[in-house]
């Protein structure tokens, strides 16, 4: 979860779930988050992030422990106990295409540029939690 500072507690990012490899963990964390927000009064986020973070280098997704894996298995299977848990608390959950996962640069900030032309690849894991009914009613 990106809220930080004064009155939000600190959670485990993407990255350290998906090195726990332990999907128990991501809902019981997704769980935590999802009930923090409610208490807040928030009731949809943004997340998880289902880009698969292919490039060491980049910046945005694996430079700021945004992504589960490199692995689109193991990335869609962490998204899947992630949404879980935000939903048993009561939160909605969205997250925009993945377009990140294996560019050079921050696409807020230039043209992102992907280090393969593998876009079936990237998406495979937001296919998949689509194909399971995985995504914002």
């Amino acid at each position: 979860m990106r809220l930080s500072g004064r009155g939000w507690t600190p959670t485990l990012t993407a990255q350290e779930l998906g090195e726990r490899n332990d999907f128990a963990l991501t809902e019981l964390e997704a769980r935590r988050i999802g009930a923090m927000l409610r208490a807040a009064g928030i009731n949809w986020d943004l997340a998880p992030v289902v880009d698969v973070g292919y490039n060491p280098a980049n910046p945005v997704i694996v430079g700021t422990a945004r992504s589960f894996s490199a692995n689109p298995l193991l990335v869609t299977e962490h998204a899947r106990a992630f949404v879980r848990g935000l939903r048993a608390e009561g939160v909605l959950t969205a997250e925009a295409l993945p377009r990140h996962g294996s560019s050079f640069a921050d696409s807020h900030h230039a043209c992102g540029r992907q280090r393969d032309g593998g876009a079936g690849a990237r998406a495979r894991a937001y296919r998949a939690l689509i194909a399971r009914a995985w995504r914002t009613a």
